[in-house]
């Protein structure tokens, strides 16, 4: 009878050196044995090293969701930090040079497997661990473009190794203890933008997602709504986001849409439309006019252009105010002073009576931690479209302020007050985010947001959940 397949896991090793070096193969261990020996001869850094051990006969190699495979593995000791850090010692020159890059050895097996994999593959060159007296274990990933192009990378990630374990980035703290994992406490860095960043695994898991769902249909849709199992990150169910409208004695199934998505597409489209019209038609024709009355056609011309603009305009301020709204949470309260008299407005009250732009002040300052809006650029633009909607939808009886009115829409500024609806919700989304994850759900695609955080449920509820979906019979 066949023996029954053991899943072989990955296990932190147990070690008193200083640096503990595990290789893939005996190819890796080619590539870093001569300056491992080197570091070993110094005697100021006790070094260990082996190859990997081979699965056995039974055993099958459990592949983690963020773990990942790599040519050399290293684990690196608290008190290696320390002398590192704060000691004027070689040990830097030391660790800092540990990868001969510049050999003609390596330089050889880099073109090679340059050839072999496709151009926009990243290699994982070597996978660093620590772990920390809390008990997480950090692992750094160190891709072969990032070691060839960044020569402060190590230097770099043990800074923040020794400032995780001595308490002296409050954001470094925040974001480790905060960042989903699973059983095994890992927590993965990648090299991003100069410095090491901590990957969240249920943003990869959207962005998985993503890469298949939105080749579906147009980016308009609502995005979908995901299960992941907290023990196993590589177990998820999908939902797209479904609603059954009705018409007359019909109905159809379909996924929902987006507000935003809808009302900043209309906005853009009848923007476009009438930028289109003012630069090509109606510059020329008053050039041409000098002032003078159009004749029927073209007046016929400019009422269509003014209903586009004033289309375009109304749905830029409607899709900032509704994800304003959105924004507010369910149990917000707004507390404030009025004629000497304490307050307190409910979500309804504040998305009812309050300004747009005290909204963003007074409310979502507080809910996203955003700086103070009114400092930003696309401020004055905002007050404009305010004032501009404002004027359309309680228009004035006198007739100087109509004329003045509809001579806005014929200034070319008008474009640039209409585009603010995308300067606002692309700010937001940055503090949505960094502040509030959640609500990248209700965030509208194409705004440079386009993941979500999955929902964790424990394995049990997962389990049941995923029967009840696909195996209906099962108990």
């Amino acid at each position: 009878m066949k023996d029954k397949m053991k899943v072989r896991i990955f296990r932190y090793p147990r070690f008193k050196s200083d640096l503990y070096v595990i290789f893939q193969d005996l190819n890796s261990k080619f590539l870093l044995e001569k300056n491992l020996k080197e570091i070993k001869e110094l005697g100021e850094v006790k070094v260990k090293y082996r190859l990997r051990d081979e699965p056995k006969e039974n055993e099958v190699q459990k592949s983690e969701f963020l773990k990942k495979e790599s040519l050399i593995n290293i684990f690196l000791s608290n008190d290696l930090i320390k002398h590192y850090i704060e000691t004027q010692s070689s040990t830097k020159k030391i660790i800092s040079s540990i990868f001969p890059l510049k050999d003609q050895r390596h330089k050889l097996i880099i073109r090679s497997v340059k050839k072999i994999l496709h151009s926009d593959y990243q290699f994982i060159h070597t996978l660093v661990y620590f772990k920390t007296s809390d008990k997480f274990v950090l692992q750094f990933i160190l891709y072969l473009d990032d070691l060839l192009n960044e020569s402060n990378l190590i230097e770099k990630l043990i800074k923040v190794i020794y400032n995780y374990e001595n308490e002296t980035d409050d954001y470094l703290m925040s974001q480790v203890h905060n960042t989903e994992h699973q059983r095994d406490r890992f927590k993965c860095f990648e090299f991003i933008n100069d410095q090491w960043e901590i990957v969240n695994p249920l943003l990869k898991i959207s962005q998985t997602v993503n890469r298949g769902f939105r080749k579906r249909g147009d980016n308009r849709k609502r995005k979908p709504t995901v299960f992941v199992n907290k023990n196993n990150f590589r177990d998820t169910i999908v939902f797209d986001n479904h609603w059954v409208l009705k018409s007359n004695d019909l109905s159809s199934l379909m996924i929902r849409p987006n507000d935003m998505s809808i009302y900043t597409n209309i906005s853009k489209t009848h923007l476009e439309q009438g930028e289109k019209y003012f630069f090509e038609v109606l510059q020329l024709n008053l050039k041409m006019s000098l002032g003078n009355s159009p004749s029927d056609e073209q007046q016929m011309e400019y009422y269509d252009y003014f209903e586009t603009m004033i289309i375009s305009i109304i749905f830029s301020y409607t899709s900032i105010e509704s994800f304003v709204n959105i924004c507010i949470p369910v149990h917000y309260k707004h507390n404030f002073k009025q004629k000497g008299e304490r307050k307190e407005w409910s979500k309804s009250e504040i998305e009812q009576f309050m300004s747009l732009r005290d909204k963003l002040k007074k409310v979502l300052r507080k809910v996203l931690k955003t700086p103070d809006p009114s400092k930003e650029e696309w401020w004055n633009d905002l007050i404009k479209l305010e004032s501009l909607r404002k004027q359309l939808i309680h228009p004035k009886s006198k007739q100087k302020k109509s004329e003045k009115r509809y001579s806005e829409l014929l200034n070319k500024e008008v474009f640039d007050v209409i585009r603010v609806n995308q300067s606002v919700i692309r700010f937001l989304g940055k503090y949505i985010f960094d502040n509030n994850s959640r609500l990248l759900d209700e965030y509208p695609y194409d705004f440079g947001y386009d993941d979500f955080i999955p929902k964790v449920m424990d394995t049990i509820n997962f389990k049941t959940l995923y029967n009840s979906i696909y195996n209906p019979s099962q108990k």
